[in-house]
């Protein structure tokens, strides 16, 4: 299997650049701090799977392990206050990549 890592950088040229988001998936874009943070919310507990806490950044070892992760996140989504903090997690995200809204 190929292993895939992120650049741990971005040129000043890049990352000042304006970007525009064209489709996501909100519930795909919680970051490792909404997952924990919507857990300890509803006193979930995340090492079913992660058995070695919640990682860093998440990744995935092919289909079944993202889909379990994948659902893991969307068990968590029960209220309007849920979306709402996945929404704010994620316009600060893209806003530290200069994602910007049509004007």
């Amino acid at each position: 299997m190929q292993t895939v890592t992120a650049r741990t950088t971005i040129s000043p040229w890049i990352q000042d650049l304006p970007k525009v988001e064209l489709h996501l998936h909100l519930e795909g874009s919680m970051s490792v701090a909404t997952v924990a943070a919507l857990s300890e919310r509803h006193h979930v507990d995340p090492s079913g799977v992660w058995p070695n806490g919640l990682p860093e950044r998440f990744s995935f070892d092919g289909f079944p392990d993202f889909a379990n992760q994948f659902f893991y996140g969307l068990s968590l989504l029960r209220t309007g206050a849920d979306i709402a903090t996945i929404t704010e997690d994620l316009a600060a995200t893209l806003a530290t990549h200069n994602v910007r809204t049509p004007r």
